[in-house]
């Protein structure tokens, strides 16, 4: 007899008829038999084995059953697997890198060779894989930045990515060099909700479909809205970012209908807020790969996220320590579709060597990459300056916030510790090469007006403790006191902060009390900045420690400002100025005038160690209402101011220069006023600032004027409270002949309102009074004022 055996996934319909009509006759024996016995077959077995009993003829029933064999079979579908490999936030490393760098023996992980023999190696198992990156992928990293991504491209290339989206970091290098690096990848490059803003049309491919193993995959790719915060600062404006879910609504439904996929997958690069919809019930996506929500590749907290219905959120790390794999089964659908009902993810940690002809392949990569990165720091910074040799890598990186004040003419700055590779990739930082290596972030810096209380908030969150999350400069805790450059912090106070623009965001661990704070964005990044500084050092042969950086207030800048403004004046007497020339409005009648005034200036401020220049070229004329006066002057203006420690912080002697020329109608003589002094200055909380010392002054033109020496007392004040800017510089100067030559009081102060970065409505004051006449000269001046102030390291 002939044992049927049982057939896994398909079964003839002849059989199963046979099998039903077969139990209806009683016919059992011969359901024991092959589908494939004939009837004669079944004829020749011996009577003994058939039982007689009342029925139709055997061979009637045999029949029908051969012809109901000879029916089409059925195919019972099986279910359908696919293998995704994803990796997010490798940012352009090709090295393996050190876990755990503090302990003696920390686990190296990651790197461009092991991630691709781990690859490869998975491909061998499963031929049905989908190898896919959320982004961060072009750097920043020095072996990355020697060709803006390219290499890190031709990585990719060789190790066969299927597709991968452009992430923040991504857009470092500028738009033109991410759209060269989309050229160059043989992978599809997703970006679903980025578009070019004058036309409309998107930055890449808005989706891409992939056929693995009888399933259909879309891709799509969505980026964190706040792109403007991204992109190189003078390709703000080329592009415009829709809002992801928007982007979502729109494109999901256009997928489905013209490539019926059986899964969409986004590749995302959002916060965890934002990626949180996308995993609900209605959101059209199936499976999110994600990144940015996992910076530290020793703690990997956001691995996996849950939404709705099981649906996935996958994240595989950084720094290219570890490689995502996901195995995902679909059933059969009614329609003969197949639909995902169950995913399996896993972690897959790059710390142990796996040989396999990629990693092979792209250890050549490595090499080549490598070779590129030295010849272009030769050619490039070759001459910079080398590090003090009493330096230290905490001291080294500390280098960095030090250089970033000084860029930005800040009273501090902040630089989380994120922002370093640390010792991970290059060892200890002995060189100003391995600082530029350890330090690869390509983000702008961003000057910020913060309250001293937010101050104190900040440093207990990122800066307390033996090993800060953050490094600072000009920021310390002397006792149990906050001090910035040596004076105790006021919590109601406005001071200036330097950070990198993540830090505004809310993207910097730590620095969370900055996020949303005002700012204004400098048109340099951190490593920009950072070069610059060591290339001035390099052409002067110095080697740089922490203690070579000057005072905040002393970094060299360029001004300059136009401003039109209306006078209402009120003159002194006409005998004033031909007896004190100090009252520059000589000739000016007395009594009340309207005129109108316009003044340009243009100013240079640079520093050498601590004295404090600057030069200011100006073109002033006045046009008094009744038409009967008018004044127009050219005028020069030089002045040196020197301060330094030598007492405390808050008490430094100083040294003043000024020089004023200034050449007003043809019938007057030409003035040129010199005054030289000295004292000591003490500064006040709340922005106020006394001096008191000695004033020389000497006519240099006007022969007739005495030379003048006298005790002066000084008051500066500037402060910003709310959005107004305030100032006053109110000086008493008192000779040796003060019945024959009067007691001077000059003010100059200013209310400034700003209406956006460059453009100020103004209101000033100024005051001049001898006591020898009756009257003041005043004037106050309501104007508009335009500012161009561009900051620039000499």
């Amino acid at each position: 007899m002939h044992v049927l055996k049982p057939s896994v996934g398909r079964l003839t319909l002849g059989a199963l008829l046979g099998l039903a009509l077969g139990c209806a006759v009683g016919a059992l024996p011969v359901f024991a038999q092959s589908p494939e016995a004939t009837p004669s077959a079944v004829q020749a077995a011996p009577s003994s084995a058939v039982p007689a009993f009342d029925a139709p003829p055997l061979s009637v029933a045999s029949q029908s059953i051969e012809q109901l064999m000879e029916m089409p079979e059925v195919v019972v579908p099986r279910p359908r697997t696919l293998t995704i490999l994803h990796t997010n936030d490798s940012f352009g490393l090709f090295e393996p890198v050190r876990l755990d760098p503090y302990r003696a023996r920390p686990t190296i992980a990651g790197g461009l060779s092991r991630a691709a023999s781990l690859i490869g190696t998975e491909r061998d198992r499963t031929p049905a894989t989908l190898l896919l990156s959320s982004g961060n992928v072009l750097g920043p990293s020095s072996l990355a930045a020697a060709t803006k991504g390219r290499s890190v491209i031709e990585a990719m290339n060789r190790a066969g990515y299927d597709a991968w989206l452009p992430a923040n970091h991504d857009f470092g290098y500028g738009l033109d060099a991410l759209m060269d690096r989309v050229r160059e990848s043989s992978a599809s490059v997703v970006l679903t909700n980025v578009r070019w803003a004058k036309s409309k049309e998107p930055l890449a491919k808005p989706y891409a479909v992939f056929e693995r193993g009888g399933v259909r995959v879309a891709v799509i790719g969505l980026l964190d809205g706040a792109l403007a915060q991204y992109v190189d600062l003078k390709d703000i404006g080329r592009v415009e970012v829709v809002p992801p879910l928007e982007a979502v609504a729109r494109w999901v439904p256009v997928i489905r209908k013209a490539a019926t996929p059986d899964i969409v997958v986004a590749l995302t690069h959002l916060s965890l807020d934002q990626e949180m919809p996308l995993l609900t019930r209605d959101s059209g996506i199936d499976l999110v790969i994600g990144g940015f929500n996992s910076a530290n590749p020793n703690a990997i907290a956001v691995h996996e996220v849950v939404g709705i219905d099981g649906k996935r959120a996958l994240h595989a790390g950084a720094f290219g320590t570890a490689v995502g794999k996901a195995r995902l089964t679909f059933e059969p659908g009614p329609q003969g579709d197949y639909r995902l009902s169950r995913i399996e993810p896993d972690m897959l940690r790059l710390d142990e060597e796996r040989p396999h002809a990629l990693g092979h392949a792209l250890s050549g990569v490595v090499a080549t990459a490598k070779k590129d990165s030295n010849d272009h720091w030769a050619r490039a910074y070759g001459s910079l300056a080398r590090l003090a040799d009493r330096t230290t890598s905490d001291e080294a990186k500390a280098l960095i916030p030090e250089i970033m004040r000084l860029k930005a003419r800040a009273e501090l700055a902040v630089l989380p510790r994120s922002f370093f590779h640390d010792e991970r990739v290059y060892g200890p930082i002995t060189t100003t090469k391995s600082l530029y290596y350890a330090m690869p972030w390509e983000d702008a810096i961003a000057v910020a007006e913060v309250k001293g209380s937010v101050l104190v908030t900040l440093y207990d969150k990122a800066l307390a403790g033996n090993r800060p999350a953050a490094l600072a400069a000009g920021l310390a805790k002397v006792g149990d006191v906050l001090h910035i450059n040596g004076r105790p912090v006021e919590p109601n106070t406005t001071y200036s902060i330097a950070v990198p623009v993540p830090a505004i965001q809310g993207k910097s661990q730590h620095l969370e009390t900055l996020s949303g704070v005002k700012a204004r964005t400098l048109n340099t990044s951190i490593r920009e900045a950072m070069v610059a500084y060591f290339a001035e050092q390099g052409k002067l042969g110095r080697a740089v420690g922490k203690g070579g950086f000057p005072d905040y207030y002393l970094t060299p800048f360029w001004k300059s400002s136009l401003q039109f403004a209306t006078d209402l004046q009120r003159r002194t007497v006409d005998t004033a100025g031909t007896r004190y020339p100090d009252l520059t409005w000589k000739g000016d009648k007395s009594g009340m005038s309207w005129g109108g005034d316009l003044n340009y200036e243009l100013g240079t401020t640079w520093a050498a160690n601590e004295l404090d220049n600057t030069l200011k070229l100006s073109y002033h004329s006045d046009q008094l209402s009744d038409g009967k006066s008018q004044t127009s002057a050219d005028r020069i203006q030089f002045i040196s101011d020197y301060r330094t420690q030598a007492f405390s912080a808050q008490t430094k002697p100083y040294a003043t220069l000024t020089l004023n020329t200034r050449f007003v109608n043809d019938k007057d003589p030409r003035y040129f006023l010199g005054q030289l002094g000295t004292g000591l200055s003490h500064q006040f909380p709340l922005g106020f600032e006394l001096r008191g010392g000695v004033e020389y002054r000497h006519h240099f033109f006007d022969l007739k004027q005495p030379d003048r020496t006298g005790l002066t007392s000084q008051v500066l004040f500037k402060r910003t409270l709310w959005s107004l800017s305030l100032s006053t510089d109110l000086k008493l100067f008192a000779t040796g002949n003060v019945a024959g030559e009067g007691l001077l009081l000059d003010d100059e102060s200013v209310i400034s309102l700003p209406l956006n970065e460059t453009t100020a409505l103004s209101y000033k004051f100024n005051a001049y009074r001898n006591t020898l006449y009756p009257d003041w000269a005043t004037r106050h001046m309501v104007g508009l004022v335009f500012k161009f102030n561009q900051p620039w390291l000499f």
